[in-house]
């Protein structure tokens, strides 16, 4: 596995109820992807619509945007970026999208590791909405961890600032983004973990 992706992890499971703990694991190297969860079953996104997990804070157009590609009984709400990515690992959703630079690297690196294994990652919004509208393509979108922010002081060196989508199957992203009415007019690009063609 190339240095600017994350490596094996394990992520812990907040306790509930019964205060039991739940250990999520998983390892994408190379052409190695394994994981404690299984790949998505039942309904697909296109059969019962895309679901999308956000913070209520979020800003107020995302959520209207998404509204109207989702439908207002598929978005849903939860705190903890952690947590929602889990949501997204674990099939509740099939989209964590966070429109602000309030995240860092340890709040996205051990989930991110589990959705590759799954054939998911993890991007930057913000970067992909450019790559999107420009036609450009770029193979950073997908967030990395290797390197802090030169312009950057203390924590804030790394922090997620374009935001980000995590996603378990990448034909969402293209749902989104064609249906947010942003056309990305490049070329399919295979995914580096799953295989599969898709347009990010």
């Amino acid at each position: 596995m190339e240095e600017t992706h994350p490596r094996p992890l394990i992520l812990n499971s907040p306790p509930f109820a019964c205060f039991l703990w739940k250990h999520y694991w998983g390892v994408s190297c190379g052409g190695i992807n394994i994981c404690s969860e299984s790949s998505p079953s039942g309904r697909s996104g296109e059969q019962r619509g895309l679901s999308v997990v956000l913070s209520s804070s979020e800003k107020q157009p995302v959520k209207e945007a998404l509204t109207s590609v989702c439908g207002p009984e598929n978005i849903m709400y939860a705190s903890g970026a952690g947590y929602k990515i889990l949501c997204v690992i674990q099939g509740l959703a099939d989209a964590y999208i966070l429109s602000e630079g309030s995240t860092y690297k340890w709040d996205s690196c051990a989930p991110h590791a589990l959705l590759r294994a799954l054939g998911g990652g993890v991007v930057d919004l913000a970067v992909s909405l450019q790559q999107s509208e420009s036609g450009v393509q770029d193979p950073s979108t997908e967030l990395t961890y290797h390197l802090p922010r030169a312009d950057q002081t203390g924590a804030d060196r790394w922090a997620n600032y374009g935001g980000l989508v995590a996603y378990r199957d990448c034909s969402h992203l293209t749902v989104m983004f064609l249906n947010c009415g942003r056309k990305p007019g490049h070329p399919e690009r295979t995914h580096t973990c799953s295989g599969r063609p898709c347009k990010l």
